[in-house]
């Protein structure tokens, strides 16, 4: 488990740079990993944030000598967005790069979702997905036709991500507003991550002049800046406002080194690496002033915001079957390249729950509660495939405790209800119980061999289509009913007796 706070780093009075060594050349777009472009521009909008974060508190400080510190703190970050500014792929187009920028989103949007550990966050950063990977579609489809350039050779074969569309709206999507917020320090990372690279976007879409793109394209792309712009509003919902300036900096600079940390892992171009590499050690040491800051203004350790460590990264090149399940999921093929994506109803509460619309008496039931469980599982699933080392090992033990509460949950708490308030109660709930007990036999044969024993996989799947299976019974067979022949009052009561086993 990587922990910044237990790193010095590069001293500040050795991090100066002169304008030589700022002065690098561009990465080879169609000779890297794509994902390369996809990192660079995640960390542009972070250091681009840093920026403005630092020069803030300089202007509004009292202490001359705060100020002067900031202000060497902002012109370090500022140097540090020049290089990975000067790192991007020199694109032929405002349109190329405005995919290239899509792209980048689509793969942070599907990264934040996987590690989100709050379901209502997860559900933003999914439907941010969808938005975005739409923008995407349509900015490839238009590529084609007015470039006369292939899309996959910019977004790394946009069209073999999109799913076979069988079953699409298995899944729906439920709005479980009134749960308590996580306070996991992940959860703020996340936000201030997502917020500073949407950030960049409606920069980059401030400052591209739309007479500059062709004119069939202009509808979409004014169309697309617009949904930006909004996504920012949104996702400044999710920063803690109520926070000291020491806390956001303390918050800001741990970003940095963990978002340089994981890129470190993954990247394959070794000048860009040795980039992460060193900026790496920089912002190790920035985050001791920030800690001295907190302590000294606030009484307050940096563990106490951040915690002690973080789980190992994952990666942005893990994310195409994540996305391609997710579309099959949650969208309608013939939404996709629409431009009506925005009102699809899943991505309609969630932005209406953060800007405050009601979309529903805002009050879940123990069915939103379950389902969510169910939504929760099948994530997990996905990832086991796509896990390794300590992490596959995490995210097992996280899906043998979901599935023990969630069994627990439906046994004491939903079948008894609806063995004797549903037609059929009986039989419905006999059906349901057997195949839970076959579920139990094969998960405790998994638990006893281990992540690591020969034929894990191939058990592991036949336990995901069994657990799958029973999950789209009930919610088919069983669910319907409880809501239709069930007081509504009765099943918000219920939620109150499964919420407790809900992941937080």
């Amino acid at each position: 488990m990587f922990n910044p706070l237990d790193y010095n780093g590069i001293p500040l009075e050795r991090q100066t740079r002169d304008w030589r060594e700022l002065d690098v050349a561009p990465i080879d777009a169609e000779n890297v990993d794509p994902y390369a472009t996809s990192r660079i521009i995640a960390v542009n909008g972070v250091e681009n944030e840093a920026i403005q974060f630092d020069f803030q508190i300089a202007r509004n400080h009292a202490d001359s000598d705060i100020r002067r510190e900031m202000d060497f703190l902002g012109s370090l970050s500022e140097q540090q967005h020049r290089v990975v500014e000067r790192l991007l792929p020199e694109v032929g187009s405002v349109l190329e790069t405005a995919l290239e920028y899509e792209h980048a989103a689509v793969d942070l949007d599907s990264w934040l979702a996987r590690m989100e550990p709050d379901p209502q966050r997860r559900e933003v950063y999914e439907c941010d997905a969808l938005e975005d990977f739409d923008h995407l579609y349509r900015y490839a489809d238009v590529l084609e036709m007015v470039r006369r350039r292939r899309a996959d050779r910019v977004v790394d074969e946009l069209t073999d991500v999109l799913p076979e569309w069988a079953a699409a709206g298995q899944t729906p999507y439920r709005d479980e507003t009134g749960r308590e917020p996580t306070t996991a320090p992940m959860s703020d990372l996340n936000a201030l991550t997502m917020l500073s690279v949407e950030q960049q976007l409606m920069s980059f879409y401030r400052n591209a002049d739309p007479t500059y793109v062709d004119p069939f394209t202009r509808p979409t792309y004014r169309e697309i800046s617009q949904v930006e712009e909004e996504q920012v509003a949104r996702h400044q919902t999710l920063v803690d406002p109520t926070t000291s300036w020491w806390e956001q900096l303390v918050i800001h600079q741990y970003n940095e080194c963990y978002l340089y940390y994981s890129f470190l892992q993954q990247e394959t171009d070794p000048r860009v690496r040795a980039v992460w590499e060193l900026y790496l050690d920089m912002e190790l040491a920035r985050l001791q002033v920030a800690r001295d800051l907190l302590r000294r203004f606030d009484g307050r350790e940096a563990e106490e915001i951040v915690g002690n460590g973080l789980p190992e990264p994952l990666g942005f090149e893990q994310n195409r079957e994540f996305l391609r399940r997710l579309l099959a999921t949650r969208l309608s093929p013939d939404a996709l390249g629409s431009g009506s994506i925005r009102e699809v109803p899943e991505v309609r509460e969630v932005r209406g729950r953060l800007e405050n619309v009601p979309t529903t008496d805002g009050v879940p039931d123990v069915l939103d509660v379950l389902m969510e469980q169910h939504r929760r599982i099948e994530a997990l699933f996905f990832e086991i495939d796509v896990a390794t080392g300590e992490r596959r090992q995490a995210v097992w033990d996280e899906l043998v405790d979901l599935l023990s509460v969630h069994e627990t949950a439906e046994d004491q708490v939903l079948h008894p209800v609806a063995r004797d308030g549903i037609v059929g109660g009986f039989d419905v709930v006999r059906d349901l119980v057997d195949e839970e007990r076959k579920i139990k036999q094969m998960l405790v044969r998994l638990i006893d061999a281990g992540v690591d024993s020969d034929g894990f996989d191939d058990a592991v799947s036949e336990l995901r289509n069994a657990v799958l299976d029973h999950a789209r019974n009930e919610e088919r067979f069983e669910f319907p009913q409880l809501r239709d022949q069930v007081p509504a009052e009765q099943l918000r009561e219920l939620a109150a007796a499964v919420r407790p086993v809900v992941p937080a």
